[in-house]
């Protein structure tokens, strides 16, 4: 498996941004766990209780780079995970530009948290490749 660096670029109570980078090894990557939205890792701390983002997690913007012939999948995990974003090359999805975020559909089993995979673009079987994405998102909690 390609070898995953996150970082964290900022994670308070509203948001969350991280950088994900992925350097090619050999072995593709087939649903690696990049954000545990049930994890207290990213929560948001209200009336002195951490209630981690889950579902309400969305996305506002995808800023991604992927300089070989390979294609990454952003899925929401569920016990059917669902595919949300397939990125190659380089470039930006901003949902904010269309007034929205992008959220999770909830579908059976949903636990917020996103999917990694590496794709080969031509036959969408596993293959490896080096990848740099921001991932700017809102946990959506409610605080009241």
């Amino acid at each position: 498996m390609a070898v995953i660096t996150t970082q964290v670029i900022l994670n308070n109570n509203w948001n969350l941004v991280l950088q994900v980078v992925g350097v090619a090894n050999g072995t593709a990557v087939a649903g690696a766990k990049i954000i545990d939205a049930a994890a207290n890792t990213y929560a948001v701390s209200a009336y002195g209780q951490l209630t981690p983002p889950g579902t309400h997690l969305a996305f506002r913007e995808i800023e991604y780079s992927i300089p070989e012939a390979g294609l990454v999948e952003l899925l929401w995990d569920a016990s059917s995970p669902v595919p949300f974003a397939a990125l190659t090359g380089f470039g930006r999805l901003d949902y904010r530009r269309q007034g929205a975020t992008l959220g999770n559909p909830k579908p059976a089993g949903a636990t917020g948290s996103v999917l990694l995979s590496t794709l080969n673009p031509t036959t969408g079987a596993s293959a490896d490749c080096s990848f740099t994405l921001l991932l700017k998102a809102i946990k959506g909690v409610p605080q009241s």
